[in-house]
């Protein structure tokens, strides 16, 4: 009697192994964290962005890093003709329903896959907006292009994004 519990033991762990390595491999594989140490003496961490959604205007990725001890939000806007920079602050709504804003640090004119994009970090400078991050998923963003236009975004994927790149850089 013993002997057929400790098969069943063993025959229900292997098949557990079996369920449970798929996904713990892929949560992993999504924490592929780069580094750089700059000569500056920081050591800035990142992840790869993702895309969350788009308008009429441009496509926009999200990410998360840390410089030093702070955390930004980088934000990749792809445009489909001219680029054109982030201006002002960076308004996240979340899954309930509280609301952070994040202070424009800069915007760099660049390309994504040979589109015209714009790279802009905002500043993470309050534990609150952390915990928002690290707990909830993002219901609208809310961005302005510095030709005065403000666009909002309601993610269509990926709305977990930065509570997903949070948890991975701590």
């Amino acid at each position: 009697m013993r002997r057929q519990f400790i098969m069943k033991l063993l025959l229900i762990l292997t098949v557990a192994l079996f369920v449970i390595k798929p996904f713990t491999s892929q949560a992993v594989a999504q924490c592929t964290v780069q580094t750089i140490n700059r000569d500056d003496g920081m050591t800035v961490r990142y992840l790869s962005p993702e895309r969350v959604g788009y308008s009429d205007e441009l496509l926009l990725m999200l990410s998360m890093q840390t410089v030093g001890e702070t955390y930004n939000i980088c934000v990749v806007s792809i445009f489909e003709k001219e680029a054109l920079k982030l201006k002002g602050n960076l308004s996240i709504k979340f899954n309930d329903n509280s609301l952070s804003v994040f202070k424009h640090y800069t915007s760099i004119f660049t390309t994504f896959n040979g589109l015209p994009a714009t790279l802009s970090i905002f500043v993470v400078d309050n534990k609150s907006d952390l915990l928002n991050i690290a707990h909830s998923e993002i219901n609208f963003i809310g961005v302005q292009l510095e030709n005065g236009v403000y666009q909002a975004i309601k993610p269509k994927m990926n709305a977990n994004v930065l509570r997903k790149q949070y948890n991975c850089l701590n």
